[in-house]
């Protein structure tokens, strides 16, 4: 199995910085925990809560402390243990992290967003790796997050008029990252020409220009973005035509479901698959480029409803040292 790095919470304070913020040391915090209930120390600190969770190293069990925490005075958790957490929408959680060894597969959780059917928690996001590279991190959501619309109006357009590119860095930036996570999110340039595209067998005359080439589409600059063609099929070897690429299926969270997705596959894990963006153009500009539940790439109208989206970004590890 493995390792699982963990940057829930307020990931550019260190061990240093935290403990500036909470007068004492962190070792007179540490709690016991039982199998399956967290035993909670109060701890006297100026100018902080009455109350502090502390989450040794080694536990390994995924935890809603929801309910526990809800009724008591904690309103900050230390997580130095690597295990997944759910915490009500008032509590802060500060994780003791280590970067040591984050290579390509790992899976790390950073930031927050509704996962269950209703939307009212604050489920921390899995990411997987992707890649290292000059002290940043490539990476993709484990699980499709929301539906959402790839244009809101049925026109022809690319990656850098739809309205897909700007809900991701905007509306789901502020709902998923506090300032201080937004912070390690790199702005990324990004390749929208031909050569990330989709060839389709029958291709409308609107992605020929004049000379009867393929248009190139401009690059963006983007903090949070969605894969090409190109990229899933590198990352995910997903192939057109088809190959019904296990790799390359999504399962979406309760939250995807309640929000339109739709869970026709199977992953290799026996979990539900559904469809997902990608940002190279379709056969027509009115269509965008797709991952089926079977793995396989395709099209969909850019107004579909029920295509998830799976975001990606380059994480700076560097700024989480600091």
């Amino acid at each position: 199995m493995k390792k699982i790095f963990v940057f829930l919470a307020l990931l550019l304070l260190s061990c240093t910085a935290a403990a500036e913020a909470i007068p004492g040391a962190w070792d007179d915090m540490v709690t016991q925990l039982t199998d399956d209930v967290p035993v909670l120390q109060s701890g006297a600190f100026s100018g902080s809560p009455s109350s502090v969770l502390v989450i040794p190293e080694g536990y390994r069990k995924e935890m809603d402390l929801t309910e526990a925490l809800s009724d008591s005075r904690i309103s900050w958790v230390i997580n130095r243990s690597g295990c997944r957490l759910t915490v009500p929408s008032d509590v802060r959680v500060f994780q003791d992290f280590c970067l040591t060894g984050l290579k390509a597969g790992d899976t790390i959780i950073f930031g927050h967003y509704p996962q269950s059917e209703n939307g009212t928690d604050r489920t921390a996001i899995e990411w997987i790796v992707l890649s290292i590279n000059k002290g940043k991190a490539l990476l993709i959501s484990k699980y499709g997050l929301d539906c959402c619309q790839y244009n809101e109006f049925d026109l022809n357009v690319q990656w850098k008029t739809c309205s897909l590119r700007k809900w991701l860095n905007t509306t789901f930036m502020d709902r998923a990252f506090t300032k201080e996570q937004q912070a390690a999110i790199q702005l990324t340039t990004l390749d929208n020409g031909h050569s990330q595209h989709l060839d389709f067998k029958e291709i409308d005359s609107d992605r020929f220009d004049d000379s009867g080439t393929f248009k190139n589409y401009d690059e963006t600059y983007d903090r949070l973005f969605i894969l090409s063609y190109n990229e899933a099929q590198h990352w995910f070897g997903s192939i057109y035509p088809g190959t019904e690429n296990e790799e390359a299926r999504l399962t979406p969270t309760a939250y995807a479901f309640s929000q339109g997705a739709e869970d026709n596959g199977e992953t290799a894990s026996g979990e539900t698959a559904g469809t997902w963006w990608l940002r190279s153009p379709g056969a027509r500009l009115n269509y965008a480029a797709v991952v089926e539940d079977d793995g396989d790439p395709n099209q969909e109208a850019v107004i579909s409803r029920n295509v998830m989206v799976r975001p990606c970004f380059w994480m700076n590890l560097r700024a989480l040292e600091k």
